[in-house]
């Protein structure tokens, strides 16, 4: 179960990593 957990961790950074990402070039764009 903790590897399952690790990987829901993992996609959630992801999720936070993207949309920081995404926002970040949005801005630059504008």
């Amino acid at each position: 179960s903790s590897h399952i957990v690790i990987q829901e961790r993992s996609a959630l950074y992801y999720n936070v990593i993207a949309c920081s990402i995404y926002g970040f070039i949005f801005s630059i764009l504008l």
